[in-house]
């Protein structure tokens, strides 16, 4: 696949780049894989009519966001997945980074290709950052907690819960 996206990481046959405008429909469907996905940690993830899931993050294209930057990751120059990374430059007093969204399809999981990633992030940009995840999403709860665990020693674990939802919210320094 011929990728004209600007390159922000290359390493371990995986790259990330940024997601352009027009590249939304691909944002969307991956989107949607990943809502099928987690539809079964989610209380209230239900259909459209038109059999797709609601699409929740259309700011992330708008020009003037200067704080959540939707990227797709590639494997091998094939699109495996994505991640909405924001960045908050000193705009937020609490945290510097947020990972908002993190999917990768299925096949490649067990490849390692999330674990790089975040990796690879954490590399590149050191300060606080801001996580939450689905209690119920074991698999994601191990993921993250184990990855964290190995990049932090300064982690701060706090249990909410959104719309009967309960989820996990990590404030953790790299």
């Amino acid at each position: 696949m011929q990728n004209k996206n600007q390159i922000y990481f290359n390493k371990y046959d995986i790259t990330i780049v940024d997601a352009k405008p027009e590249q939304e429909e691909i944002y969307r469907n991956l989107v949607n894989l990943q809502f099928h996905d987690l539809s079964e940690f989610r209380d209230s993830f239900d259909i459209l009519e038109d059999g797709r899931f609601e699409w929740t993050f259309p700011d992330c294209f708008k020009a003037n966001n200067e704080h959540h930057h939707p990227l797709l990751i590639l494997y091998k120059d094939r699109i495996v997945g994505f991640l909405i990374f924001s960045v908050f430059n000193g705009k937020h007093p609490e945290v510097d980074f947020q990972l908002v969204e993190m999917f990768v399809l299925k096949m490649y999981r067990k490849n390692g290709i999330g674990k790089k990633v975040i990796e690879i992030i954490f590399d590149n940009y050191k300060g606080k950052y801001h996580l939450d995840v689905s209690k119920k999403n074991i698999p994601a709860v191990k993921f993250w907690e184990k990855l964290i665990e190995k990049h932090s020693n300064q982690i701060l674990k706090n249990p909410f819960k959104d719309e009967g939802n309960k989820y996990i919210n990590y404030i953790f320094v790299i």
